[in-house]
């Protein structure tokens, strides 16, 4: 009986290391995906943006200058008396145009936290600025923000398997003893 005691005991005990190595396995391995996955992400944006500066813009060719329409005199003394420019206002681009800056991704508490994202990741310079180049820099932060989302839930369930897997082995534990102390005490 006392073998077999000991035997269950150290049995115990390595399930329990098992647990705890298991876990911080899982959580060096999310954490290594989590870098990847950023790194991959600022470096796929980088390409994508020098992409779209080789893409062929309305910038990229020459109008032809036309001259304005003519106004008819009670408009244009309409204009001047409600205070508006004599001259017909030409369409505004939707975005500025021209050689541009775009921010690098940013750390937050959770990547600085998890050590999977310590600094911003280097700026990118493009010739030119559409409203391709926006969208790709929006929906790069909106992708980095939602896996943000998923890796912390990732971390919570292994955190929550963990857990679950050593309070079976205390059940398992606890019912060993008990079983062990009632078979003890039928035989004294």
């Amino acid at each position: 009986m006392q073998s077999l005691c000991q035997m269950e005991e150290k049995r115990q005990g390595e399930l329990d290391a098992m647990i705890m190595s298991t876990k911080e396995k899982q959580e060096e391995c999310t954490r290594k995906s989590g870098r990847l996955f950023i790194a991959s992400l600022a470096t796929f944006t980088e390409k994508f943006l020098l992409q779209l500066d080789e893409v062929v813009t309305i910038d990229d060719v020459q109008v032809a200058k036309m001259e304005p329409p003519k106004q008819k005199t009670s408009i244009l003394i309409r204009r001047k008396l409600a205070g508006h420019s004599l001259e017909e206002e030409s369409e505004k681009p939707l975005t500025e145009r021209g050689s541009r800056k775009w921010p690098g991704i940013k750390p937050t508490e959770v990547t600085i936290e998890n050590k999977i994202l310590l600094r911003k990741t280097p700026s990118i310079t493009t010739t030119k600025t559409t409203l391709g180049h926006l969208a790709a820099v929006e929906a790069r932060d909106a992708v980095y923000m939602k896996y943000l989302t998923l890796f912390e839930e990732e971390l919570k369930k292994i955190q929550d398997d963990s857990t679950a897997q050593m309070k079976a082995a205390q059940r398992w534990k606890d019912c060993w003893k008990r079983s062990v102390d009632t078979i003890k005490g039928l035989y004294q």
